[in-house]
């Protein structure tokens, strides 16, 4: 659990979620949802800045699955703050029998309401 003195957050920033085992091509990150940011912290090199995109970069994001049935956010970012071009898609990769689609929904909804506050 993260505490609220978080040294990710700035001042007056709120944790609003936390997930872990979500990939982004083959890079598996634990993700922290803010009132600012979305963070995206390497589990394997905790040595490595965690990669931060600011709320007011997301332009849309859209729930779906791969092809291999695995849930997924795609997150489509303003053009000239982008790193990539393209979709980053976060993958909630599932144990067996596991069912991750709830979660996933439940980050939609907030992420939904979030950047459009922002």
């Amino acid at each position: 659990m993260v505490k609220t003195d978080d040294p990710y957050l700035e001042s007056g920033e709120l944790l609003i979620l936390t997930t872990d085992r979500v990939r982004i091509n083959t890079v598996q990150y634990d993700v922290l949802l803010t009132t600012r940011h979305l963070i995206l912290v390497d589990t394997h090199h905790t040595r490595f800045q965690p990669k931060m995109y600011p709320l007011i970069s997301i332009q849309s994001v859209k729930g779906g699955k791969t092809a291999n049935g695995e849930l997924v956010i795609s997150l489509f970012f303003d053009e000239t703050t982008s790193e990539t071009p393209g979709p980053m898609v976060l993958v909630y990769s599932q144990q067996p029998g596991e069912h991750r689609k709830s979660e996933r929904d439940e980050w939609i909804k907030k992420l939904m309401r979030l950047i459009v506050s922002a």
